[in-house]
């Protein structure tokens, strides 16, 4: 192989050993994105990568937070003093829509360089320096730095690799945001839920309770919602005997959120609750609500119970005292009127009742 040929060989070589170099970093910055728990270790990683695949001295990652200022998230070599004077720089303005790394060969030379901040770069001891934007849609999420301890011009090679790993880490940073926005709404929305009034569940399309209120745990003899949601649905229907508006037994396929997993709308039910155990009987109004994805396809029904029994108490007894009337109303026979009202008044007013009445005489005498 003559000299020129040699060199062309080693020349390809050393080109392909750089490009698996970096396919390797992509592969393993990517790779951490899908396995690490949390966005901190992303960003370590991501710092790790840039120093080994680009060949920097040094590297960090800033991510703007809520109140929108550029925050050091990840470093090497960088010391306090210098983060502090540093954080909250950015090179991009609001109003652009593209962003595209920004390289400084030599610190000393750049007229964009304030005074104050190249002075501050020099203590640091760093000449060359690299702004890699962290775009997800473009929206700007934040930026990698990249450091050299001596002039250096960054290749495009090196520019297209950070940003590359920037693209990545931008995705998993976006991912994190969104998660944790997600996580404050649903711990604002248990708070919220928690605290209603009425008794609220929500059950999966196989009919498993996946949220309740401690207001739907109260109603169903339980503690807490957890302690609700840890028992089998089928356990806790069976406590209860199940009343119609009639008072005629009810089934637990009834019920309106069982009919909505069927595809089923009968809107509001009154439902009696007669416990098994104390035999203490409580009602509620039940409505049930299904939700579907964009497919139509059914993912959650809510329901919501509503207790009524106070009123349901209030209406039984003005029916009484409406039919007593009609009773008193009907006949002149007094026993027999007075023992139509006695079994009107049980169970609708009280658990059991005795009339009274006096006799000419003054003496009283259960009738």
């Amino acid at each position: 192989m003559t000299e020129i040929g040699s060199e062309r060989f080693s020349s390809q070589e050393e080109e392909l050993r750089d490009r698996l170099r970096e396919l390797a970093a992509v592969y393993r910055m990517a790779e951490t994105a899908v396995a690490a728990d949390d966005l901190e270790a992303i960003l370590d990683e991501a710092v790790e990568t840039l120093i080994d695949a680009v060949g920097v001295d040094r590297a960090s990652v800033l991510l703007y937070d809520d109140e929108h200022v550029m925050r050091f998230r990840a470093w090497r070599g960088l010391s306090d003093e210098y983060r502090a004077a540093v954080e909250g720089h950015s090179p991009w303005t609001g109003e652009e829509r593209e962003f595209a790394p920004i390289a400084v060969a030599d610190v000393n030379d750049e007229p964009t360089i304030d005074e104050e901040l190249r002075r501050t770069i020099a203590r640091e001891g760093i000449r060359s320096l690299a702004f890699v934007p962290l775009v997800h849609r473009r929206e700007l999420l934040g930026k990698f730095m990249l450091y050299h301890d001596e002039v250096h011009d960054f290749t495009a090679a090196e520019l297209k690799l950070a940003q590359t790993i920037a693209s990545t880490v931008a995705t998993a940073a976006e991912r994190a945001r969104a998660e944790q926005t997600l996580r404050e709404s649903s711990r604002r929305l248990d708070v919220v839920f928690r605290r209603v009034a009425d008794g609220l569940t929500v059950q999966d399309p196989t009919g498993k309770l996946v949220f309740a209120n401690d207001a739907a745990a109260r109603m169903a003899g339980y503690s807490s919602a957890e302690e609700l949601l840890s028992t089998p649905v089928g356990e806790t229907l069976d406590r209860f005997e199940l009343l119609d508006e009639h008072g005629a037994p009810l089934t637990p396929d009834d019920l309106p959120g069982r009919l909505a997993l069927r595809g089923i709308d009968i809107g509001p039910r009154l439902v009696g609750w007669r416990s098994k155990k104390t035999g203490d009987e409580r009602w509620s109004l039940v409505s049930a609500t299904p939700v579907h994805d964009e497919e139509g396809r059914l993912e959650l029904v809510i329901n919501i119970i509503r207790d009524v029994t106070d009123r349901r108490r209030q209406e039984q007894r003005l029916s009484v005292l409406a039919r007593a009337g009609e009773v008193l109303a009907e006949s002149l026979d007094v026993e027999r009127t007075l023992a139509e009202v006695a079994r009107l008044s049980v169970p609708a007013v009280g658990d059991w009742c005795m009339v009274y009445v006096q006799e000419p005489d003054g003496q009283i005498r259960r009738m």
